[in-house]
């Protein structure tokens, strides 16, 4: 109680602290300290994840805005942190959220068509076929005018750490494909709907 209380009471007094800080100083920010302070915190962040892509600048962007809010605050004396408080812990939710993104991607379907796009380009693994023909060797699938073929182990591993069920699923609606009757451990999918 004494917490809602103490909560209820300070609501919304460092607000109008802020803006009486922030107001006078709005021009100089505007033109000179924040394009200059959303640079520097996507250089950190680059410097710190790697190259962005157009997605992750976008979120980049908007953590930056929240780090900068949070530092103009602890400017004005409005919050008790010290100088790059703010700052650090953004740059960790970057981190933080980067590599959920990353595992997300990793896990699903654009994982998947990752694994399996730099799978058919090895051609150790993988061979054209003309229509009719048999592969001579050992190849972890083909490719004829028409699909791609994948055994089951190779499905696994394109699958990741999708259950082979789910990985199915998912990637025989991206790419329309069935069992081969005459090979029941194969996949097959439509080369047309990978390719484009």
């Amino acid at each position: 109680m004494a917490i809602k209380a103490a909560a209820e009471a300070n609501h919304g007094h460092a607000l109008p602290a802020y803006l009486d800080w922030l107001v006078p100083r709005i021009g100089k920010l505007e033109t000179e300290q924040l394009p200059a302070m959303l640079k520097m915190f996507e250089r950190a962040a680059t410097k710190r994840l790697g190259p962005l892509d157009g997605p992750a600048q976008r979120v980049i962007a908007r953590l930056a805005l929240v780090a900068i809010a949070g530092e103009l605050a602890s400017r004005a004396g409005v919050v008790p942190w010290r100088t790059e408080t703010a700052w650090n812990a953004l740059l960790e939710n970057a981190g933080l959220w980067h590599n959920a993104a990353g595992e997300k991607r990793a896990n699903g379907l654009d994982g998947m068509m990752d694994r399996l796009t730099a799978l058919v380009r090895t051609p150790d693994r993988f061979t054209s076929l003309p229509e009719g023909t048999e592969a001579e060797g050992e190849f972890a699938g083909w490719i004829d005018a028409d699909h791609i073929y994948l055994d089951c182990e190779v499905f696994a591993e394109i699958a990741g750490n999708r259950s082979l069920q789910e990985a199915a699923r998912d990637l025989l609606h991206r790419l329309p494909g069935r069992y081969v009757p005459d090979r029941p451990r194969t996949y097959r999918l439509r080369r047309d709907r990978f390719e484009d």
